[in-house]
């Protein structure tokens, strides 16, 4: 079967190539002008300073707690202290070199080979408001979502080429070195390629069978030497071992409500499916998808609108847009209609794309609208955070932090935060923090089993008990009313916070700083 625009009409992938640079140029421009930084990034951030200044890849120094879940983004985090460059500024770069990358193979191949299924995953990515916000956040969401899907792709598509094959499975073991959750896509990967040697026992595919298994055995081996356990700190913060199929649900509820006409898509696509051939390996992106949606159903999702499913898009819209060309060429009046017509071919699929692009992003239901007029624009626990940080007034707190810092420093005050204030403590670089909201960075608060769970990644607050027992002076919280006698103000900060243990010499110390006051009378 002939693909439409081949033989002499081979100058008609001019259109949909241009077309496709033209949606990854917007998409790329929108992501850059939405740029953004969470405050779990900064979590990652003080790693790599500690790392980089000689204390270890440890939030605290001395304390070996595996409080990230990202290794290799942490670790790409360094250079940005070597260079003394802001990790926010190098973690954007990466973040959309990333998405650059991706978009840049799409394109290619949809010139290359040929093929259209590449033009609709881009215009579907290009019109996802929220594949765009997680383009950056300073985490790595996209880096994370490239790789799986680069990975994915290489290792089953392209599986009857070794080279293909061994780029795709090296991939997927990055994108397990970026988040653990890799595993759900390499093992698809792997198994693919597993079922191929069995078939043909080639001694070049063993050994890309076997190099991700060593990989990740001395990866583990490491991490037992180096933080005494089997799994990372946030494995047990965020209680990944517990279910939560209701807040599971509910989170993917949420974002295919607002992306509405993700499902008829898929449901039309999949109906063409059945009605084509289907390239080899294609049932194992299907899998990786099916098996990712468990996995966010079994954990209960994220607090983070829409980040746990921004990495299954590029894998849902590729098969959508296989599925959906493979059909088309099954259909030969179709074909025969861009053929025969090739000047109005590309007129049509030009404006298409854009109509399509500017109708998705018009009929999206934005479940935050009217929740982002009012102070927290959350749902069940579930937030869009990137309404959070503003940028500008994220530099302006930054700076405040930077001019606490010397102080901090000198006083040696022990601090307790909540999540959202990760981003001080980075800056003011307090020689001990803890994570109190659900102890990402603190292996005995980690631990605390629930009797019920709340809001996902935030179950498992610090007592004011338990932080004396950590020796902590002040925690970044207002005191409650019957604690009105244990307040200390940094002045330009949104709050008074609380002295839970006085120390004479931390205190006269910080009284230094004419800009903090405190009053304690309590004992």
């Amino acid at each position: 079967m002939e693909r439409p625009g081949s033989g002499r009409h081979t100058n008609l992938y001019w259109v949909p190539t241009l077309t496709s640079a033209f949606l990854s140029l917007y998409c790329i421009f929108r992501a850059f002008a939405m740029r953004w930084v969470c405050d779990d990034a900064f979590i990652s951030f003080r790693y790599a300073s500690n790392a980089w200044n000689g204390l270890g890849l440890v939030f605290n120094a001395g304390e070996y707690v595996e409080g990230y879940t990202n290794f290799l983004w942490t670790v790409l985090m360094i250079p940005a202290s070597a260079f003394d460059v802001a990790p926010e500024v190098w973690s954007w770069a990466l973040s959309l070199l990333s998405l650059c990358a991706l978009l840049g193979f799409l394109t290619v191949r949809l010139f290359v080979c040929k093929d259209l299924w590449p033009l609709f995953v881009v215009l579907f990515l290009a019109s996802n408001f929220h594949f765009q916000v997680f383009a950056t956040s300073g985490l790595e969401t996209m880096a994370f979502t490239v790789a799986s899907f680069l990975g994915l792709y290489l290792a089953c598509i392209g599986s009857n080429s070794n080279l293909k094959s061994g780029i795709g499975i090296l991939f997927l073991l990055i994108s397990c070195t970026l988040r653990p959750d890799g595993l759900i896509f390499l093992g698809c990967g792997w198994l693919w390629n597993a079922w191929q040697w069995w078939a043909r026992r080639t001694r070049v595919r063993l050994a890309i069978l076997l190099f991700p298994v060593l990989c990740l055995l001395t990866y583990e081996a490491w991490r037992l030497c180096y933080y005494g356990e089997w799994l990372p700190n946030t494995f047990y913060a965020k209680s990944a071992y517990d279910s939560y199929f209701a807040q599971g649900l509910l989170y993917l509820g949420l974002f295919y409500s607002s992306y509405w006409f993700i499902l008829p898509i898929i449901l039309l696509c999949g109906f063409m499916g059945i009605r084509a051939s289907r390239p080899q390996g294609f049932a194992a992106l299907l899998i990786a998808v099916l098996f990712w949606h468990a996995y966010v159903i079994w954990i209960g999702g994220d607090f983070m609108f829409g980040r746990f499913l921004v990495p299954i898009l590029p894998i849902l819209y590729c098969i959508c847009g296989i599925s959906l060309e493979r059909f088309a060429l099954v259909h030969t009046r179709l074909c025969e209609f861009f053929s025969s017509r090739p000047r109005t071919g590309r007129i049509g699929l030009s404006l298409g794309c854009l109509i399509i692009l500017g109708a998705l992003e018009a009929v999206r239901f934005d479940p935050y609208h009217e929740l982002a007029k009012g102070s927290v624009p959350q749902i069940s626990g579930i937030v869009e955070e990137s309404r959070f940080y503003q940028r500008s007034k994220m530099q302006e707190l930054a700076a405040l932090a930077r001019s606490y810092k010397s102080i901090i420093r000198e006083s040696r005050v022990r601090l307790a935060f909540h999540g959202a204030a990760a981003f001080l403590i980075y800056y003011m670089d307090p020689v001990y923090a803890l994570e109190a909201s659900t102890g990402l960075t603190d292996a005995r608060l980690a631990r605390r089993r629930l009797d019920k769970r709340g809001r996902i990644g935030h179950e498992k607050e610090a007592t004011l008990d338990y932080m004396r027992e950590r020796k902590v002076n002040v925690y970044m919280w207002p005191p409650d009313a019957d604690q009105a006698d244990r307040k200390i103000v940094f002045q330009g900060f949104w709050d008074n916070w609380q002295i839970v243990t006085y120390d004479s010499k931390v205190f006269r110390t910080l009284k230094k700083d004419p800009r903090i006051q405190f009053q304690f009378t309590g004992k």
